[in-house]
């Protein structure tokens, strides 16, 4: 039996056996292959597929894994620079055939959201998982509903797009929220907001914070009130540490910002960023543009005193 796992992420296929992911990722794979065990013959990795030039200019920050080695293998679904229109008029279809026959023999299908609404590859996945009478495991490990709000009263967002992303593609990821529940096997939701919104008390339905922490690691609101009181008091600067990979998603751009700010106020913060990724020299040139050298610090994880 496979285990596949469905991801916009993209990779790098070399050969039928070999292919290059994003490093931070790899150890993903690598440590939920080992924890699926031998109950399952391979863990499949389906996602968009890196071109030789996009790969070559991302080699630093990715790592090679091998089938016979570790038993993960890579299926592209369509090259990552196909456009949105082309794929809605000539790759939906064939994607999706192509994905049934992937799933014709015994497997699982461990997919969640599409966020890429133009080219929704995971929520197809499961689709077509659920069609093959596969059992589908889906997550959502974000609540989306207040980004489109938020990126308009930071301004990154103008009017048009936020009222393209309220009006069109959030229903599209709400309608997928709703349909989770009543089609898939087991939906993990992380965060109480959306079991309560979308679970309605559903059994195949289950709250995760993430996968290191749980429900007694969030602070009540007295709890909250004294660490806060407690890091206005603590003498010596305020340290705070990153850890994870370093994408554009990730908000690491507006950590290396608020650094700034509290500089600009005279309060010591320093920010270790621990980790890499494709961002890592955008990264690194913003604190040189902001001259936060000596605040803020890069390691990679291999390199971390």
């Amino acid at each position: 039996m496979k285990y596949f796992v469905v991801v916009q992420a993209p990779a790098f296929p070399m050969g039928e056996e070999r292919f290059a992911v994003e490093s931070a990722f790899a150890i993903h794979l690598q440590e939920l292959r080992r924890l699926i065990g031998p109950a399952y013959s391979e863990l499949v990795l389906i996602g968009p597929a890196l071109s030789e030039a996009q790969a070559a200019s991302q080699s630093a920050h990715m790592t090679t894994l091998e089938l016979a080695d570790c038993g993960i293998r890579f299926l592209p679904a369509f090259p990552l620079n196909v456009s949105r229109a082309r794929f809605l008029l000539r790759g939906w279809f064939p994607t999706w055939r192509w994905l049934k026959r992937q799933f014709a023999g015994p497997c699982v299908v461990h997919s969640g959201m599409s966020t890429e609404l133009a080219r929704p590859l995971m929520f197809m996945a499961s689709l077509a998982g659920w069609r093959m009478g596969r059992p589908v495991v889906f997550m959502v490990d974000m609540d989306w509903r207040m980004h489109a709000r938020r990126f308009r009263q930071t301004g990154e967002w103008g009017r048009g797009t936020y009222l393209v992303n309220r009006l069109a593609y959030d229903p599209l990821k709400w309608l997928q929220l709703w349909l989770a529940p009543r089609l898939f096997d087991v939906c993990c939701f992380k965060g109480e907001t959306l079991v309560r919104d979308f679970g309605r008390g559903r059994s195949n339905v289950h709250k995760f914070h993430d996968t290191v922490h749980g429900a007694a690691d969030v602070l009540s609101g007295p709890q909250l009130a004294a660490r806060l009181e407690w890091m206005r008091k603590a003498a010596g600067p305020l340290n705070i540490a990153y850890f994870g990979r370093l994408a554009a998603n990730k908000g690491i751009d507006r950590m290396i910002k608020a650094v700034r700010l509290a500089q600009e106020q005279h309060t010591d913060v320093r920010l270790r960023i621990i980790g890499d990724g494709d961002q890592a020299e955008t990264l690194q040139a913003q604190v040189r543009s902001l001259k936060l050298e000596s605040r803020v610090e890069f390691c990679r994880t291999s390199t971390c005193a």
